[in-house]
């Protein structure tokens, strides 16, 4: 009979061990069950703030492509304004860029060589005039006759006379 007594009390041990570990286990169950809710609200909030970004995202583009397009419109009217105030630059000399800087630097580029030509230019027409050459032909001077006999001068001089008066 000690045997059946110890027996109750050995099952009752193992029944109330079991029930500890149920216990334990739906803990740790309702646990995990709990962390899970919260990182599935974590996650769907998570969701939600990229969807949001990703909508900034896109109207941030669009405003990037209109600021963009008016800063290329801005850059166009600026290269004008600035080929307008000087009209002996050529406009091929100065890029159609959307940087003005650039746009800048090759007016100054530009309005330099201009300024160069200029120079040179006048330089040479001054050294020009120094040295005047008539437009034409040298002016005709009579012929040599000093070596020519006397018949033979009033020979010419008779043709001279022929001519004058034929004109």
């Amino acid at each position: 009979m000690v045997k059946r007594q110890d027996q109750p009390d050995e099952v009752d041990e193992q029944v109330a061990d079991s029930r500890a570990q149920i216990e334990a286990l739906q803990s740790v169950a309702a646990d995990a069950e709990a962390r899970a809710l919260t990182a599935q609200a974590a996650l769907s909030e998570v969701q939600a703030a990229r969807q949001s970004a990703e909508g900034e995202a896109e109207q941030l583009r669009v405003a990037l492509a209109a600021a963009r397009a008016e800063a290329k419109d801005a850059a166009a009217k600026y290269r004008a304004a600035r080929l307008s105030t000087a009209p002996d630059v050529p406009p091929e000399l100065v890029s159609a860029s959307e940087d003005i800087t650039q746009i800048d630097s090759e007016f100054e580029a530009a309005q330099r060589l201009v300024s160069e030509l200029r120079e040179k230019m006048q330089q040479a027409a001054r050294e020009g005039s120094r040295a005047r050459v008539p437009a034409g032909s040298p002016p005709r001077r009579a012929p040599d006759v000093s070596t020519l006999s006397a018949t033979e001068k009033i020979r010419l001089g008779l043709q001279q006379l022929t001519e004058k008066e034929g004109r």
